[in-house]
């Protein structure tokens, strides 16, 4: 009797013993599925993303699904046939998340600038490029107080002349050939063959920067953690990849690219004009403390304000006439830079007595038919791309970035004969979630991410 219970005993633990065994084969069964379910899916997004836009890689270093696959037209369904051609397998799928190159102000394209570069210099020669960006920042800075220094200058003056109904002599008035100056076009003084200037212009509304864009959805991480090296690393990124004025002129280039990037203007004249202007505007700047600190130009400026003003009986108008002849000379001296800057020169970082370029009398004959100066060349100075380097470090960063956008689809349309290119139907980032039946009825869903870092 004692034999027969454990047998019976025996049997129902070995009868346990199975259905475990069987369980954990069921379950690693089911486990094995799973994961191969997770690799095809994996396989096949790292395949679809494979299959980046050639041209934006080799022209811009810019890694990008393009998302019409050339049809022009955008839809996920693009995207899922080549998931299941890539041996994705049948599921039921869903776009949790989806990136694009123009989302959040080109956050993503911003992204891979900033790795492209790091990755092609090294963060120590990146920062390197930030060494000067306080100067840069100060000198946008002083820009609005100059001016309003000098709108207060003029005001004051011309009020102090109108109470009295005097004014002064124009004969040997550099102030009021600097006033003409600021009345006409600066391109016309400035540039040496003004009427060579591009005279192409594009439509803003065409632009990414400029229309209703498509725009992604979901949450995605940033890797941008510090502005100022991404300002660098994007100012780095325009100079490499965009050409600018002196350059178009030899290369019969489609736009003066920088100048588009930094103005965002429809002509190239108005580009081109716009960071003339803000040149001359920095130049200003660093002229205009330097010439306060020049005794010999304040007792030149002194005296011919004492002999502007030797019939007039305002009181204090010579001082105020010394005030404006010294940021008239300064403004003028920073045209003659940017002279030098548009015919490939380098202009002094910081003036002196010998590298200053305007003489007093030279004043008065700027930008009229006796002005035939060239501009100077200064050894170790900066040239128009180290300018451009500084205007480009104190423009928005995402306005930039976005215009950049413009100019590589402008190009790959026009130039690569991509007519169907959008920098909005480029797909940076995917986060897509599967939902596969295994056997027994069992569902299996799970997310699988991929994106261009």
């Amino acid at each position: 009797m004692k034999k027969g219970e454990v047998t019976v005993y025996l049997s129902l633990i070995f009868i346990l013993l199975l259905s475990f065994i069987g369980s954990i084969i069921e379950s690693a069964s089911i486990q094995v599925s799973k994961n191969y379910k997770r690799g095809d899916m994996d396989r096949a997004m790292e395949s679809v993303f494979a299959e980046y836009q050639i041209e934006l890689l080799k022209e811009y270093d810019i890694f990008a699904l393009e998302g019409t696959y050339e049809t022009g037209q955008f839809s996920y369904d693009n995207i899922w046939d080549r998931i299941v051609y890539y041996g994705g397998g049948e599921a039921s799928r869903e776009m949790n998340g989806i990136r694009l190159l123009t989302d959040n102000n080109a956050q993503a394209f911003q992204e891979q600038i900033l790795a492209y570069m790091e990755h092609k210099l090294g963060i120590t020669e990146l920062n390197k490029l930030t060494g000067n960006s306080a100067d840069w920042t100060w000198q946008e800075d002083q820009i609005d107080d100059y001016q309003s220094e000098d709108a207060t200058v003029q005001e004051q003056m011309n009020e102090s002349l109108a109470e009295a109904e005097e004014a002064l002599p124009e004969e040997e008035n550099p102030l009021v050939n600097i006033s003409n100056i600021k009345q006409s076009s600066l391109l016309n003084i400035v540039v040496s063959n003004p009427e060579q200037l591009s005279q192409k212009q594009i439509d803003l509304s065409s632009v990414p920067s400029g229309r209703t864009m498509q725009k992604g959805h979901g949450t995605f991480s940033t890797r941008i953690t510090n502005q100022v090296l991404t300002k660098a690393a994007i100012g780095e990124y325009v100079l490499e990849q965009f050409e600018h004025y002196l350059v178009a002129e030899e290369t019969n280039s489609i736009l003066y690219q920088i100048e588009y990037l930094l103005g965002g203007k429809a002509s190239d004249m108005e580009n081109l004009k716009y960071v003339v202007n803000r040149i001359i505007m920095l130049r200003f700047v660093t002229n205009y403390a330097y010439i306060l600190t020049d005794a010999q130009k304040q007792a030149e400026a002194s005296a011919l304000a004492l002999s502007l003003c030797t019939l007039l009986t305002v009181p204090g108008i010579a001082e105020m006439v010394k005030h404006s002849i010294l940021l008239g000379w300064a403004y003028g001296e920073s045209i003659m830079d940017a002279r030098s800057l548009l015919n490939g020169k380098k202009v002094a970082i910081v003036k002196n007595a010998e590298n200053w370029q305007l003489s007093l009398s030279g004043l008065l004959t700027l930008g009229t038919a006796e002005d035939t100066k060239e501009g100077a060349d200064t050894e170790g100075g900066l040239d128009y791309q180290g300018y451009l380097r500084i205007l480009l470090f104190t423009t928005d960063q995402d306005t930039l970035a976005m215009r950049a956008l413009d100019m590589i689809e402008l190009n790959l349309r026009l130039n690569q004969d991509l007519t169907f290119f959008r920098a909005d139907n480029c797909i940076s980032a995917m986060t897509i979630k599967s939902q596969y039946s295994l056997r027994r009825g069992i569902q299996y869903e799970f997310g699988t991410n991929f994106g261009y870092q």
